[in-house]
């Protein structure tokens, strides 16, 4: 999609000159010594062109400087879920078993840091996980203490 000067808020064949499919010129490189400012500068409307430093058309040429691209192809796509279950379970009225689990498989895929290279692709995908088990048993109006095996923590990561 084409935008022209205006839509920069430069004024055609001024400061800014529109090549159509490709973008905008708006000046060339400044031949004043270095550390010198553009003598063409006014305001942030009328910039200068470079070049001379004259300020004028003269200094506008016909590479674009910018442009405006639309359809990037930018992937970001992710799936965060969380799945958690629990069992319990008398065998007798003095006697408890139990288990509980907590499953979370996440992934995503999107553009590692700012801009749309997809030389910069970043996919990852891991699972975060634990499971726990119990038993109690009561004797005798007296609560033994229960037996309980737990495990937790992340599966390695999968980068593809």
């Amino acid at each position: 999609m084409d935008k022209t000067c205006a839509n920069a808020g430069l004024v055609e064949g001024t400061n800014c000159r529109f090549i159509p499919g490709q973008g905008l010129n708006l000046g060339s490189p400044l031949t004043a010594p270095l550390g010198t400012r553009d003598a063409g500068f006014q305001n942030n409307t009328n910039p200068g062109t470079g070049g001379n430093g004259s300020g004028g058309p003269n200094n506008l040429a016909n590479t674009p400087d910018i442009a405006f691209y639309q359809g990037i192809v930018s992937p970001n796509n992710s799936s965060h879920v969380q799945y958690n279950g629990r069992l319990d379970f008398n065998p007798t009225n003095k006697d408890l078993i139990a288990f509980s689990i907590y499953y979370v498989p996440n992934s995503s895929t999107s553009i590692n840091g700012n801009g749309t290279r997809l030389m910069n692709q970043f996919n990852s995908t891991y699972i975060n996980r634990a499971e726990t088990a119990m038993a109690a048993s009561r004797f005798k109006d007296m609560e033994s203490p229960p037996s309980m095996a737990s495990t937790s923590g992340p599966m390695l990561p999968r980068m593809c």
